[in-house]
């Protein structure tokens, strides 16, 4: 049975060499294969994610989500290319005597070491060059913490919009969970005013002005919406999905095997 969704994503820190360039965060939302992602990764299950959140979510804007960028590889050569932008002789773009080479950090669990590798290929294709290190949950959120990285891959769940953006995209929550270090004043303000509306209307217009800014930063690549099962025997019942941020089962205390 269906037990939610988590949502998988590439998010970028806006203050690192590469990264921080907004081109590049644009073209590597153009050059990776999202829908190539959700079928061989999730076998079919996965839904391409074309958002910065799922359509289903509380206040969801539809005309931030229209101006993601599209899969578009060529387009995104040319605009690199446009950018100044040129390949090097191992086919990795150089600018100003940098290279577009960024190291993506993660967790290594069952999907994201093809999610990655998947990226790595895609943007290789037009001249990127995404260095992959995935750490053990044991330690990964200490390396999380490190702002060592230039990006990290990570799902999470949410229930509504302002719950995702205020946990990662307010300066205070900066560095952890915000590990972007995406610091505007603009943003907080509608964050804010998402968070202390007690009209519906103006909620949904401050945190849509903050889907609207975030989308055309592309500071995050949203990759897949991947559904969450519970499975359980014929001898059990009791057992029903919560879809609880991830826990199908939450405490599973209903849960009894069959006399």
């Amino acid at each position: 049975m269906p037990a939610g969704r988590a949502e998988h994503r590439s998010e970028a820190d806006v203050d690192k060499p590469i990264s921080s360039e907004g081109v590049i965060r644009e073209a590597v939302n153009m050059a990776v294969n999202k829908d190539a992602i959700a079928k061989a990764i999730f076998f079919g299950k996965g839904q391409t994610l074309p958002a910065l959140l799922n359509a289903s979510v509380l206040d969801f804007d539809k005309d931030a989500a229209a101006k993601m960028p599209k899969y578009d590889p060529a387009a995104a050569a040319k605009l690199l290319d446009a950018a100044g932008w040129k390949a090097g002789a191992d086919g990795i773009r150089e600018k100003d005597g940098k290279k577009a080479t960024f190291t993506v950090y993660g967790i290594r669990n069952d999907v994201n070491p093809r999610i990655t590798e998947a990226m790595q290929a895609d943007l290789r294709k037009v001249g990127i060059d995404m260095r992959i290190q995935l750490w053990d949950a044991t330690v990964a959120w200490g390396k999380l913490a490190t702002q060592e990285f230039d990006a990290f891959v990570m799902a999470y769940p949410y229930v509504t919009a302002t719950e995702a953006l205020n946990l990662y995209f307010n300066s205070r929550q900066a560095p952890t969970p915000n590990r972007m270090n995406w610091k505007d004043p603009k943003t907080d303000e509608m964050l804010k005013a998402a968070a202390t509306a007690v009209d519906a209307d103006r909620r949904k217009q401050a945190i849509g002005a903050v889907q609207t800014q975030l989308t055309e930063a592309n500071v995050w690549v949203p990759l897949v919406s991947q559904p969450l099962w519970v499975v359980s025997g014929d001898r059990v019942e009791g057992v029903r999905a919560h879809g609880v941020y991830g826990a199908g089962l939450y405490k599973g205390l209903d849960i009894k095997l069959k006399r």
